[in-house]
């Protein structure tokens, strides 16, 4: 839980198609809505809640093996490629939809 709510897969902002998990992952390349084909915009909300991940996960974690660690570099770099792919799997559930564009911050 993220801030008190239930994460959960993005919806049309205009059918209320709730996206699959997959396509919640293809979100990022297709932002149309696989059942109405409408344009689908990421809220300001959402560009928040999913840098989360990137900073908590990957740059946190990732400088304090390098520096409080002995770590040798090709194991520091699967760790933080591990973690990074542990974020881009939580993406999806972060994502939310709006019918225009909003400003990143």
């Amino acid at each position: 839980m993220l801030g008190g709510e239930r994460m959960k897969l993005p919806e049309c902002w205009s059918c209320g198609h709730e996206y699959s998990y997959l396509q919640g992952l293809g979100f990022l390349f297709d932002r149309k809505c696989p059942n109405c084909r409408e344009k689908q915009y990421v809220t300001t909300r959402s560009n928040y809640k999913s840098a989360l991940p990137a900073g908590l996960l990957v740059c946190m974690p990732g400088f304090a093996l390098l520096f409080l660690t002995d770590m040798s570099y090709p194991a520091y770099v699967l760790a933080v490629t591990g973690l990074f792919i542990l974020s881009l799997l939580i993406l999806p559930l972060l994502i939310e939809t709006s019918e225009k564009q909003e400003p990143l911050v």
